[in-house]
């Protein structure tokens, strides 16, 4: 004898026995619409936006480290041209009123209230 084959049970359209309404069917097709508009949503449209505020953010610190390299070449320019005994020696006079030994160094007071005029043309 040969065996038989063995066949697959006949599918039903019953769940528990009972029949599923199309209104049921409906609503389960929308549940499973919505549910994956909100996973799509979850996986790419809420880090896309994270993604953009991170690039923006970025951007903005990038600008500010140009300005920051661009004020200390500034400054290092600074530091070197006043590293010279002649630049330390021009800063001493003009800020600080440093005089040289057997040098003697006026200083104008105007008094409170006097105005003096100044001509708009040269030579007055």
């Amino acid at each position: 004898m040969s065996p038989r084959p063995i066949e697959a049970a006949p599918r039903s359209p019953a769940v528990g026995g009972k029949r599923v309404s199309p209104r049921l069917r409906h609503l389960l097709w929308t549940t499973l619409g919505i549910v994956t508009v909100l996973v799509v949503m979850a996986v790419g449209v809420f880090p896309t936006r994270q993604y953009l505020a991170q690039r923006r953010e970025r951007a903005q610190t990038e600008q500010e480290l140009r300005t920051l390299q661009t004020e200390n070449a500034k400054l290092i320019d600074d530091i070197d041209a006043l590293s010279s005994t002649d630049a330390i020696e021009r800063t001493a006079r003009e800020e600080h009123g440093y005089v040289k030994p057997l040098e003697e160094n006026y200083v104008v007071v105007v008094p409170a209230g006097v105005v003096t005029r100044v001509p708009s043309v040269w030579p007055f």
